[in-house]
């Protein structure tokens, strides 16, 4: 079952330019706070 979402030209734009951020310097930024969570001992729960 697929949802079909229409948005203007504009707003993909938007969402493109986001998605490139997060990316690029999201991930690392992400992956700098897991390095520091390791550090300090958090333990990730399954």
């Amino acid at each position: 079952m697929s949802n079909i979402t229409y948005v203007t030209k504009e707003t993909l734009d938007q969402m493109i330019l986001e998605l490139n951020q997060l990316k690029s310097v999201g991930r690392s930024e992400i992956a700098k706070a897991i390095a520091e969570a390791r550090e300090k001992g958090f333990k990730r729960k399954c």
